[in-house]
Protein backbone atom coordinates (compact mmCIF):
# COMPACT_ATOMS: atom_id res chain seq x y z
CA UNK A 1 0.00 0.00 0.00
CA UNK A 2 2.82 2.41 0.80
CA UNK A 3 4.91 1.32 -2.18
CA UNK A 4 2.43 2.25 -4.89
CA UNK A 5 1.95 5.92 -3.89
CA UNK A 6 5.67 6.21 -3.39
CA UNK A 7 6.29 4.72 -6.80
CA UNK A 8 3.63 6.96 -8.32
CA UNK A 9 5.12 10.00 -6.66
CA UNK A 10 8.54 9.27 -8.01
CA UNK A 11 7.08 8.84 -11.49
CA UNK A 12 5.29 12.16 -11.31
CA UNK A 13 8.43 13.89 -10.14
CA UNK A 14 10.51 12.36 -12.90
CA UNK A 15 7.97 13.29 -15.53
CA UNK A 16 7.93 16.87 -14.32
CA UNK A 17 11.70 17.01 -14.43
CA UNK A 18 11.73 15.69 -17.96
CA UNK A 19 9.17 18.25 -19.06
CA UNK A 20 11.11 21.10 -17.46
CA UNK A 21 14.39 19.81 -18.87
CA UNK A 22 12.88 19.43 -22.33
CA UNK A 23 11.57 22.99 -22.24
CA UNK A 24 14.99 24.33 -21.26
CA UNK A 25 16.63 22.21 -23.95
CA UNK A 26 14.30 23.59 -26.59
CA UNK A 27 15.28 27.10 -25.58
CA UNK A 28 19.04 26.59 -25.71
CA UNK A 29 19.21 23.99 -28.51
CA UNK A 30 18.94 26.50 -31.42
CA UNK A 31 21.90 28.44 -30.03
CA UNK A 32 23.97 25.26 -29.76
CA UNK A 33 22.94 24.26 -33.29
CA UNK A 34 24.10 27.59 -34.69
CA UNK A 35 27.46 27.35 -32.95
CA UNK A 36 27.99 23.76 -34.09
CA UNK A 37 26.97 24.62 -37.64
CA UNK A 38 29.37 27.62 -37.82
CA UNK A 39 32.26 25.57 -36.46
CA UNK A 40 31.54 22.70 -38.85
CA UNK A 41 31.23 25.06 -41.84
CA UNK A 42 34.51 26.79 -40.98
CA UNK A 43 36.27 23.44 -40.69
CA UNK A 44 34.87 22.17 -43.97
CA UNK A 45 35.67 25.43 -45.72
CA UNK A 46 39.26 25.38 -44.56
CA UNK A 47 39.65 21.77 -45.53
CA UNK A 48 38.01 22.26 -48.94
CA UNK A 49 40.06 25.34 -49.76
CA UNK A 50 43.28 23.63 -48.73
CA UNK A 51 42.38 20.56 -50.79
CA UNK A 52 41.45 22.67 -53.82
CA UNK A 53 44.66 24.63 -53.55
CA UNK A 54 46.73 21.49 -53.28
CA UNK A 55 44.93 19.75 -56.15
CA UNK A 56 44.94 22.70 -58.60
CA UNK A 57 47.78 22.20 -61.11
CA UNK A 58 50.41 24.94 -61.14
CA UNK A 59 49.84 27.76 -63.59
CA UNK A 60 52.76 27.43 -66.01
CA UNK A 61 52.95 30.50 -68.28
CA UNK A 62 52.95 29.72 -71.99
CA UNK A 63 56.18 31.66 -72.44
CA UNK A 64 57.90 29.35 -69.95
CA UNK A 65 56.42 26.24 -71.55
CA UNK A 66 57.53 27.20 -75.04
CA UNK A 67 60.98 28.22 -73.83
CA UNK A 68 61.36 24.80 -72.22
CA UNK A 69 60.28 23.14 -75.47
CA UNK A 70 62.77 25.13 -77.53
CA UNK A 71 65.59 24.27 -75.10
CA UNK A 72 64.97 20.53 -75.23
CA UNK A 73 68.02 18.67 -76.58
CA UNK A 74 67.72 17.54 -80.19
CA UNK A 75 67.57 13.77 -80.71
CA UNK A 76 67.27 11.38 -83.63
CA UNK A 77 63.82 10.34 -82.46
CA UNK A 78 60.80 10.98 -84.66
CA UNK A 79 59.76 14.64 -84.44
CA UNK A 80 56.67 15.50 -82.43
CA UNK A 81 53.47 16.29 -84.29
CA UNK A 82 53.45 20.01 -85.22
CA UNK A 83 51.31 22.34 -83.14
CA UNK A 84 48.34 23.96 -84.85
CA UNK A 85 48.61 27.52 -83.59
CA UNK A 86 45.98 30.25 -83.95
CA UNK A 87 46.85 33.53 -85.64
CA UNK A 88 44.89 36.57 -84.52
CA UNK A 89 44.15 39.44 -86.85
CA UNK A 90 41.80 42.42 -86.53
CA UNK A 91 39.33 43.78 -89.06
CA UNK A 92 39.22 47.58 -89.45
CA UNK A 93 36.92 49.21 -86.87
CA UNK A 94 33.44 49.69 -88.33
CA UNK A 95 29.98 51.15 -87.61
CA UNK A 96 31.54 54.32 -86.22
CA UNK A 97 29.44 57.11 -84.78
CA UNK A 98 29.61 59.94 -82.24
CA UNK A 99 27.63 59.71 -79.03
CA UNK A 100 26.89 62.37 -76.40
CA UNK A 101 25.97 60.46 -73.21
CA UNK A 102 25.78 63.75 -71.32
CA UNK A 103 26.11 67.42 -72.02
CA UNK A 104 29.82 67.42 -71.21
CA UNK A 105 30.88 64.07 -72.69
CA UNK A 106 31.64 63.02 -76.26
CA UNK A 107 32.35 59.42 -77.28
CA UNK A 108 33.58 57.78 -80.46
CA UNK A 109 31.82 54.42 -80.69
CA UNK A 110 32.94 51.55 -82.93
CA UNK A 111 32.44 47.86 -83.69
CA UNK A 112 35.49 45.62 -83.45
CA UNK A 113 36.17 42.17 -84.91
CA UNK A 114 39.25 40.11 -84.05
CA UNK A 115 39.48 36.87 -86.02
CA UNK A 116 41.56 33.73 -86.23
CA UNK A 117 43.48 33.12 -89.46
CA UNK A 118 45.68 30.37 -88.04
CA UNK A 119 46.01 26.63 -88.56
CA UNK A 120 44.40 25.83 -85.24
CA UNK A 121 41.70 27.07 -82.90
CA UNK A 122 42.20 29.60 -80.16
CA UNK A 123 40.81 27.64 -77.22
CA UNK A 124 40.94 28.80 -73.61
CA UNK A 125 39.73 26.83 -70.60
CA UNK A 126 38.97 28.16 -67.15
CA UNK A 127 39.40 26.48 -63.79
CA UNK A 128 38.01 28.04 -60.64
CA UNK A 129 40.30 27.97 -57.63
CA UNK A 130 38.32 28.38 -54.38
CA UNK A 131 41.51 29.17 -52.47
CA UNK A 132 42.12 32.35 -54.48
CA UNK A 133 38.54 32.85 -55.77
CA UNK A 134 39.97 33.29 -59.27
CA UNK A 135 39.24 31.48 -62.51
CA UNK A 136 42.62 30.86 -64.04
CA UNK A 137 42.79 30.36 -67.80
CA UNK A 138 44.88 27.90 -69.76
CA UNK A 139 45.28 27.97 -73.50
CA UNK A 140 44.87 24.54 -75.04
CA UNK A 141 47.05 24.14 -78.14
CA UNK A 142 46.31 21.14 -80.33
CA UNK A 143 48.76 19.20 -82.45
CA UNK A 144 48.09 17.62 -85.83
CA UNK A 145 47.80 14.15 -84.28
CA UNK A 146 45.04 15.26 -81.88
CA UNK A 147 47.25 15.59 -78.82
CA UNK A 148 47.48 18.92 -77.01
CA UNK A 149 49.42 20.95 -74.50
CA UNK A 150 48.14 23.53 -72.01
CA UNK A 151 49.76 26.55 -70.38
CA UNK A 152 48.58 29.51 -68.34
CA UNK A 153 47.65 32.81 -70.02
CA UNK A 154 45.58 34.74 -67.47
CA UNK A 155 42.11 34.62 -65.95
CA UNK A 156 38.41 34.93 -66.64
CA UNK A 157 36.70 37.93 -65.06
CA UNK A 158 32.99 38.61 -64.60
CA UNK A 159 31.78 41.55 -66.71
CA UNK A 160 28.94 43.28 -64.81
CA UNK A 161 27.54 45.07 -67.87
CA UNK A 162 27.70 42.18 -70.33
CA UNK A 163 26.60 39.77 -67.58
CA UNK A 164 29.00 36.95 -68.48
CA UNK A 165 32.66 35.95 -68.22
CA UNK A 166 35.44 37.62 -70.21
CA UNK A 167 39.06 36.77 -70.87
CA UNK A 168 41.15 39.65 -69.56
CA UNK A 169 43.41 41.98 -71.58
CA UNK A 170 42.43 40.84 -75.07
CA UNK A 171 41.87 44.06 -77.04
CA UNK A 172 43.19 47.62 -77.10
CA UNK A 173 41.82 50.71 -78.88
CA UNK A 174 43.84 53.88 -79.38
CA UNK A 175 43.26 57.20 -81.09
CA UNK A 176 46.43 58.96 -82.26
CA UNK A 177 46.96 62.57 -83.21
CA UNK A 178 49.01 63.21 -86.35
CA UNK A 179 51.82 65.50 -87.37
CA UNK A 180 51.35 67.84 -90.37
CA UNK A 181 53.14 65.18 -92.42
CA UNK A 182 50.53 62.60 -91.41
CA UNK A 183 52.78 60.61 -89.08
CA UNK A 184 51.71 59.36 -85.64
CA UNK A 185 52.23 61.96 -82.92
CA UNK A 186 50.75 60.82 -79.61
CA UNK A 187 47.90 58.79 -78.11
CA UNK A 188 45.04 61.16 -77.28
CA UNK A 189 42.43 58.55 -76.27
CA UNK A 190 42.71 54.92 -75.20
CA UNK A 191 40.42 52.12 -74.06
CA UNK A 192 43.11 50.57 -71.84
CA UNK A 193 43.15 46.77 -72.24
CA UNK A 194 39.66 45.35 -72.71
CA UNK A 195 38.38 41.96 -71.65
CA UNK A 196 36.57 39.86 -74.23
CA UNK A 197 34.18 36.95 -74.45
CA UNK A 198 35.78 34.69 -77.06
CA UNK A 199 33.32 32.97 -79.38
CA UNK A 200 32.54 32.27 -83.03
CA UNK A 201 30.10 34.94 -84.26
CA UNK A 202 31.04 35.73 -87.89
CA UNK A 203 32.59 33.77 -90.75
CA UNK A 204 35.58 35.74 -92.04
CA UNK A 205 37.54 33.29 -94.18
CA UNK A 206 35.86 30.05 -95.24
CA UNK A 207 38.95 29.25 -97.35
CA UNK A 208 41.07 28.86 -94.23
CA UNK A 209 42.72 25.39 -94.23
CA UNK A 210 41.12 24.44 -90.90
CA UNK A 211 37.76 26.16 -91.39
CA UNK A 212 34.64 24.31 -90.30
CA UNK A 213 30.98 25.31 -90.16
CA UNK A 214 30.68 23.41 -86.87
CA UNK A 215 31.20 26.55 -84.75
CA UNK A 216 32.13 24.90 -81.43
CA UNK A 217 32.60 28.09 -79.41
CA UNK A 218 29.20 29.62 -78.71
CA UNK A 219 29.07 30.72 -75.06
CA UNK A 220 30.63 33.05 -72.54
CA UNK A 221 30.96 30.72 -69.57
CA UNK A 222 34.09 30.40 -67.46
CA UNK A 223 34.87 26.81 -68.49
CA UNK A 224 35.61 27.02 -72.22
CA UNK A 225 35.74 29.82 -74.78
CA UNK A 226 37.50 30.21 -78.09
CA UNK A 227 37.65 31.20 -81.73
CA UNK A 228 37.80 28.69 -84.56
CA UNK A 229 40.02 29.04 -87.60
CA UNK A 230 38.35 31.31 -90.16
CA UNK A 231 35.89 32.74 -87.63
CA UNK A 232 35.72 36.18 -86.03
CA UNK A 233 34.19 37.59 -82.87
CA UNK A 234 32.36 40.86 -83.54
CA UNK A 235 31.61 43.28 -80.70
CA UNK A 236 28.93 45.74 -81.82
CA UNK A 237 29.42 49.47 -81.37
CA UNK A 238 26.65 49.89 -78.79
CA UNK A 239 28.19 47.46 -76.29
CA UNK A 240 29.88 48.61 -73.11
CA UNK A 241 33.59 49.22 -73.72
CA UNK A 242 33.26 49.84 -77.47
CA UNK A 243 34.07 53.52 -77.29
CA UNK A 244 36.81 56.09 -76.83
CA UNK A 245 36.30 59.24 -74.80
CA UNK A 246 37.07 62.13 -77.15
CA UNK A 247 35.71 64.85 -74.90
CA UNK A 248 37.64 68.07 -75.51
CA UNK A 249 39.46 66.86 -78.62
CA UNK A 250 39.46 69.34 -81.50
CA UNK A 251 37.94 68.30 -84.80
CA UNK A 252 40.42 66.95 -87.34
CA UNK A 253 41.93 63.76 -88.78
CA UNK A 254 43.16 61.07 -86.40
CA UNK A 255 44.52 57.53 -86.60
CA UNK A 256 42.30 54.86 -85.02
CA UNK A 257 44.16 51.69 -84.02
CA UNK A 258 42.65 48.39 -82.85
CA UNK A 259 44.95 45.64 -81.56
CA UNK A 260 44.14 42.08 -80.52
CA UNK A 261 46.27 40.26 -77.95
CA UNK A 262 48.22 43.44 -77.09
CA UNK A 263 50.36 42.14 -74.18
CA UNK A 264 50.49 39.38 -75.66
CA UNK A 265 49.02 36.59 -73.54
CA UNK A 266 47.69 34.25 -76.22
CA UNK A 267 50.24 32.06 -78.00
CA UNK A 268 49.90 32.43 -81.78
CA UNK A 269 51.97 31.90 -84.89
CA UNK A 270 52.42 35.58 -85.84
CA UNK A 271 52.34 38.59 -83.54
CA UNK A 272 53.02 41.18 -86.24
CA UNK A 273 49.56 41.18 -87.85
CA UNK A 274 47.33 41.81 -84.83
CA UNK A 275 46.72 45.51 -85.49
CA UNK A 276 44.30 47.27 -87.80
CA UNK A 277 44.55 50.99 -88.63
CA UNK A 278 42.09 53.41 -90.17
CA UNK A 279 42.01 57.21 -90.36
CA UNK A 280 38.95 59.13 -89.23
CA UNK A 281 37.87 62.73 -89.51
CA UNK A 282 35.98 64.06 -86.48
CA UNK A 283 33.52 66.88 -87.01
CA UNK A 284 31.49 67.62 -83.88
CA UNK A 285 28.70 64.97 -84.14
CA UNK A 286 30.01 63.25 -87.24
CA UNK A 287 32.84 60.81 -87.97
CA UNK A 288 34.07 59.87 -91.46
CA UNK A 289 36.64 57.29 -92.54
CA UNK A 290 39.24 58.99 -94.76
CA UNK A 291 42.31 57.83 -96.73
CA UNK A 292 45.70 57.78 -95.07
CA UNK A 293 47.15 61.32 -94.99
CA UNK A 294 50.54 59.92 -96.01
CA UNK A 295 49.07 58.88 -99.37
CA UNK A 296 48.29 61.21 -102.23
CA UNK A 297 49.68 64.64 -101.42
CA UNK A 298 51.78 63.27 -98.59
CA UNK A 299 50.47 65.84 -96.10
CA UNK A 300 47.40 66.36 -93.99
CA UNK A 301 44.85 68.90 -95.24
CA UNK A 302 45.36 72.36 -93.78
CA UNK A 303 42.28 71.95 -91.60
CA UNK A 304 42.65 68.19 -91.13
CA UNK A 305 45.35 66.62 -88.99
CA UNK A 306 45.91 67.60 -85.37
CA UNK A 307 49.40 67.96 -83.96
Amino acid sequence: ALYLPYRWGISVGYSSSVRVGAARLLKIWPMHCVCIFIALAAWLSTDTRATAQSETPPLVPCSVAFEAMSNEPKTDAAPASPLLLPDLQTLPPSDLYIQFPSRNQRLLRMANTPWNSGQGALEVRGEFNPATEQTIVRQRIYAADGSFMECGIGEFVWHPYHNHFHFADFALYQLWSLTPEGESASVVATSSKLSYCLMDTNVIDRESPSFSWRRPYRGCNRYIQGMSSGWGDKYDAYLEGQSLDITGLPDGVYKLVSTSNPIPRVVESDYTNNTSVIYVKLERNRVTVVPSPTLGRGRCPTDGCVE
